[in-house]
C-alpha cells in the first residue's frame, strides 16, 4: 500500500495538469472564436438579416444577386416608416448632392423639343456651357459628334450631348437656314433657384423662386438689387410649386427680410438637443411690404421660410394651404456609396407650430369652410374650431391646420375648363407655341423691340388666335381627334399661348410676365398693397 500511494499522487497530478491544459486550450479557442465574430451594429435583428442572406445564397434553388436583394430589403423597410425616408443609390445620392449645390447635371445645359424630324432647342440654362458658347433657343440640332440626329428620340439626343466635366462635344445646328458647328466643353450646369424677376408696376417687384439650394440667397440678392434700381418698394415672392430643398437656404433667405437675432426655426431630433436657427445679419429687404404666394405644392424649406415670415408678421401670405412637410431628413452612407435618407426629427416655426401634415391628406383643409369665406378672402374670419386658431409671436390671430401653412388671404387655384384640358391633352397647345415661335421668330424680333412690347401688344393676339385655329384644325383632321374645335379662342388660352411664345422668343422671365397679367393670386397681391389689407391683418413693413 505504501508503494501504491505515490503512484496515485502522480496520476492525479498528471490528470490535473492535463485538465488545466485542456481548459486553457478551450478558453483560447473560445476567445479566438469570439474575436472573429462580426460586429452587428443593429443587434440581433441584423443577425437575422445576415442569416437570411446566407441561406438564400447557400440553399436557394437558383443563383441569387445579393446586392439586388439587399437593396430591395432596405427599400421595403424604409417604405414602411414614412413617405420621405428612402434608399438612395449611388447615382441618386450624387444627383441630390448636385441639386443641393445648385448643379443640375454635367453637360451643356439645353432642353430639346421635336420639330418635324429635328430637335429644337427650347431652353438654355443661363451661364451654362451652351449659353456661353452661343447656342440659342430655336436652333435645330442636326448632328452630334458628326453623327446625324434626324428622326431620333429627344432623350437619345440629349444623352449624346451630355457627358463628363471637361470633355468636348461637337454640335452641328441650323439657325435661320444657315448650318453652323460649335465645339463645346461640357461642365456642371447651374440649377438656378430664381426662375424669374421683373417689375409688375412702377413700385412692385416680382421674384419667382423655384427651389432652395446654395444658389438661392446670392441669386435672390442679385435680383433684389436689380429690382431696387428699377424703383421697387414692395415685393411679391412666388413660392408656388416650390417643393423645398436646402433648409439652410430658407434660413438664409429669411435673413434678408427679418432683423438680426430673430428665430427662424427650431428642431427636435432623435437623440439630439433642441437646435435653434436665428437671423444673423442685416438683410436687403428688411423694410417694405411683402406678399408670399403659396399653393398645395409649396413644401418643406418653402414652408419653413413662409412660416417664419408669417409668425413674425413680416409678410402677407396669399393662395391656398401649403403641402405640410415639417420633417428633417438626413442621408447616411452604407459603405458602398449608396445611402439611406431617413427622417430624424421635426421642424417647428417661431410660434411653435410643426408644419408636418397628414400623410393621407388629399385636399386643402379649408375646403369645408370656404362657403363661409368673406369676400376679402381673410381666412382668420372662417368659423373653424378653437384648436385651429393660434397667435403669432406678436399675438396676431390666425388659423392653422395640423400641418402646412394656411394663407392669410385665400385665392383659389387656377383651373382650366374641360375644353382647354382636352386640347392640351391632345398635344395641341404647347406644340403650337413651339411651331409658331419657330416660324415667326424673325418677324416677331423685327416687329417688337423687346419682350415687353410683345407682351403689351393686343393686335398680336389676333394673329396668334388665327394661327392656332388653323394649326389645331389641321392636326385634328390629320389624326382624327374626337374634338370639336370652337370658332374662337378664350382669353385665358390666348394668354397661355402668348406666354409660351414669349418664353421661346425672349426668355423664361417673359413667360411669367405675361402669365402674371391674368393670374388671380398676383392680381389679389397687387390689390393688397393699395386697399389696406396690411393694416387690417396687422402686418408689419419692417423686419
Amino acid at each position: 500500500m505504501n508503494n501504491s500511494f505515490p503512484l496515485l499522487v502522480v496520476f492525479l497530478l498528471c490528470f490535473f495538469f492535463q485538465s488545466c491544459l485542456s481548459a486553457q486550450e478551450t478558453k483560447q479557442e473560445t476567445s479566438a472564436s469570439e474575436s472573429t465574430e462580426p460586429t452587428y451594429y443593429g443587434g440581433d435583428a441584423s443577425k437575422k438579416l445576415d442569416w437570411a442572406m446566407f441561406y438564400l445564397q447557400s440553399h436557394y434553388v437558383d443563383s441569387t444577386h445579393n446586392d439586388y436583394l439587399v437593396e430591395v430589403a432596405i427599400r421595403s423597410m424604409l417604405k414602411t416608416l414614412d413617405p420621405f425616408s428612402r434608399y438612395q443609390s449611388i447615382e441618386e445620392l450624387e444627383k441630390q448632392q448636385q441639386a443641393d449645390n445648385g448643379i443640375s447635371e454635367e453637360g451643356v445645359g439645353i432642353m430639346l423639343y421635336p420639330l418635324d424630324s429635328k430637335a429644337m432647342i427650347t431652353d438654355i440654362t443661363i451661364g451654362g456651357p451652351a449659353d456661353k458658347a452661343g447656342l440659342k433657343r430655336g436652333d435645330l440640332i442636326l448632328k452630334v459628334d458628326n453623327q446625324s440626329m434626324l428622326n431620333l428620340r429627344m432623350d437619345t439626343i440629349a444623352n449624346r450631348i451630355k457627358g463628363p466635366d471637361k470633355t468636348f462635344v461637337n454640335i452641328t445646328y441650323n439657325r435661320n437656314g444657315v448650318t453652323q458647328e460649335l465645339k463645346i466643353q461640357r461642365a456642371p450646369v447651374p440649377l438656378h433657384s430664381v426662375d424669374a424677376a421683373h417689375m409688375l408696376t412702377e413700385e412692385v417687384g416680382f421674384i419667382k423662386i423655384g427651389r432652395f439650394n446654395f444658389l438661392t440667397v446670392p441669386e435672390f440678392q442679385e435680383s433684389l438689387a436689380t429690382l431696387k434700381k428699377e424703383g421697387m418698394q414692395s415685393l411679391i415672392l412666388d413660392l408656388r410649386n416650390n417643393l423645398g430643398g436646402v433648409v439652410d437656404a430658407s434660413v438664409g433667405l429669411a435673413d434678408e427680410f427679418l432683423a438680426k437675432k430673430k428665430l427662424v426655426i427650431f428642431t427636435h431630433s432623435h437623440n439630439a438637443e433642441r437646435a435653434e436657427h436665428y437671423t444673423k445679419k442685416n438683410g436687403g429687404m428688411e423694410s417694405g411690404k411683402v406678399v408670399i404666394l403659396v399653393n398645395q405644392s409649396t413644401a418643406s424649406a418653402s414652408e419653413i421660410f413662409t412660416a417664419a415670415m408669417q409668425d413674425w408678421d413680416r409678410a402677407l401670405v396669399i393662395g391656398q394651404s401649403s403641402y405640410g412637410k415639417g420633417l428633417i431628413q438626413q442621408s447616411y452612407l452604407l459603405g458602398d456609396g449608396s445611402a439611406m435618407r431617413i427622417t430624424i426629427g421635426k421642424y417647428f416655426t417661431p410660434a411653435g407650430r410643426n408644419v408636418q401634415g397628414s400623410y393621407t391628406a388629399t385636399q386643402d383643409w379649408l375646403i369645408p369652410y370656404l362657403d363661409k369665406l368673406p369676400e376679402n378672402g381673410y381666412t382668420r374670419q372662417l368659423p373653424v374650431p378653437q384648436e385651429r386658431k393660434y397667435t403669432t409671436r406678436n399675438n396676431r390671430s390666425l388659423i392653422t391646420d395640423v400641418g402646412g401653412i394656411t394663407p392669410d388671404i385665400y385665392v383659389p387655384a387656377i383651373t382650366n375648363n374641360n375644353y382647354y384640358n382636352q386640347l392640351n391633352n391632345l398635344g395641341l397647345l404647347f406644340p403650337f407655341a413651339v411651331n409658331f415661335s419657330h416660324n415667326s421668330r424673325q418677324q416677331l424680333l423685327q416687329s417688337f423691340p423687346d419682350g415687353d412690347a410683345f407682351y403689351k401688344n393686343q393686335e398680336i393676339n389676333k394673329s396668334i388666335e388665327k394661327a392656332f385655329l388653323y394649326y389645331a384644325q389641321q392636326k385634328i383632321e390629320a389624326n382624327n381627334y374626337a374634338v370639336a374645335l370652337q370658332p374662337t379662342v378664350s382669353p385665358n388660352m390666348i394668354n397661355n399661348l402668348k406666354a409660351w411664345i414669349g418664353a421661346q422668343v425672349w426668355s423664361n422671365n417673359m413667360y411669367y410676365q405675361i402669365f402674371n397679367a391674368t393670374d388671380p393670386a398676383v392680381l389679389r397681391a397687387l390689390e393688397s398693397f393699395e386697399n389696406g389689407d396690411f393694416g387690417a391683418l396687422e402686418l408689419k413693413s419692417k423686419g
